[in-house]
């Protein structure tokens, strides 16, 4: 037992001080930062020129951890050291490959980005419900939409606040469109284009809904069917 920080240097200190050839076991609770530090265990075996097997467990699936009334880092740490030990086939979460992440990355920022300005439009409507003003039919956020917000007699205070949050969406639409055009240059990539033209082929399914399907599954070869 002991306690190391998640810092290369500190891993191959670790690794030095066993005394062994096999190879080396390390399990990991999945968390928002394991795929990195499984990574960072499998350079410092390389490092260490000790083969190390990195599995990243799926916590909820592991009852004695899910179900724990009692639970903290140190009985989690001897739980997995202890189902490690085990021949058994722990539930091990899919580590996503450097393409893959890529993509995650993109979609989910741009997700993000789409919740912040549908936020700043709530503030919006807020802003306006707040005084007794009726939106036009046509909407606050088309071309018209903001004519009219322009040339709405506001008190100051209202004002000053309504422009902020103007700014701050059309900053974010321009994020938005920024990431798309990412997303628009890796739907070319040889490994996404064709995948990502057959599902679009299906009634409902665009650009960034066909290339979310494609990140979320990965590497469809790990499913051994359909109905995997």
């Amino acid at each position: 037992k002991g306690r190391c920080s998640n810092t290369l240097a500190d891993l191959l200190a670790f690794l030095s001080g066993l005394d062994r050839q096999e190879p080396l076991r390390v399990c990991l609770e999945s968390t928002t930062n394991s795929r990195a530090i499984a990574r960072l265990w499998q350079q410092a075996g390389r490092q260490a020129d000790l083969p190390v097997q990195v599995d990243v467990l799926n916590a909820r699936k592991l009852r004695p951890i899910a179900e724990s009334v009692c639970k903290n880092d140190q009985i989690d740490s001897d739980v997995l050291c202890q189902l490690g030990r085990s021949n058994f086939k722990l539930p091990a979460c899919y580590m996503p490959d450097d393409e893959v992440f890529a993509l995650r990355e993109h979609l989910r920022a741009r997700a993000d980005l789409v919740v912040i300005r549908t936020m700043l439009k709530n503030r919006v409507h807020a802003v306006l419900h707040r005084r007794g003003i009726l939106p036009p039919a046509a909407g606050i956020f088309t071309r018209s939409g903001q004519v009219w917000l322009s040339q709405l007699t506001l008190d100051a205070a209202g004002r000053q606040i309504l422009d902020r949050y103007r700014a701050q969406i059309a900053s974010i639409d321009t994020a938005i469109a920024e990431s798309t055009r990412s997303l628009r240059e890796l739907a070319r990539h040889a490994r996404w284009a064709r995948p990502a033209s057959l599902l679009q082929t299906m009634p409902g399914i665009g650009l960034i809904t066909a290339l979310t399907i494609l990140a979320e599954l990965g590497d469809l070869s790990r499913f051994a069917s359909r109905a995997a």
